[in-house]
């Protein structure tokens, strides 16, 4: 994975450009966003298909189990079992996982192709 792609001042560079504004107030917020940007390239083990669409499809013949129990801010404002997309930074809408196809949703695990 290509670990620039969570650099703090591209992101902020990429916001500013998106939303014409380069205004965010207290710059307080910095270091718990590179908190989350650290732990993002470090800890959340993601790899080349979190930044790409596949362009293969996988067929099962098994119904994937479904825990409706557990729902996640896929928006960043209401929870969702099984999103389509999740948005990765809510304050811009900048980075946006999309094309999310689950094929197992449990509590102890989720699994998307």
């Amino acid at each position: 994975m290509d670990k620039d792609r969570f650099d703090r001042n591209r992101l902020v560079e990429e916001a500013i450009a998106r939303v014409g504004e380069d205004d965010f107030g207290d710059p307080s917020w910095q270091e718990g966003f590179d908190i989350l940007l650290e732990s993002i390239k470090e800890e959340a083990r993601f790899n080349d298909l979190v930044t790409t669409v596949p362009t293969t499809t996988v067929t099962t013949t098994t119904v994937p189990s479904i825990d409706t129990a557990i729902s996640v801010y896929g928006n960043c404002t209401s929870p969702s079992v099984e999103p389509a997309e999740i948005v990765l930074t809510c304050a811009d809408y900048g980075e946006v996982l999309t094309g999310l196809h689950w094929t197992s949703w449990t509590a102890t695990s989720v699994l998307s192709c």
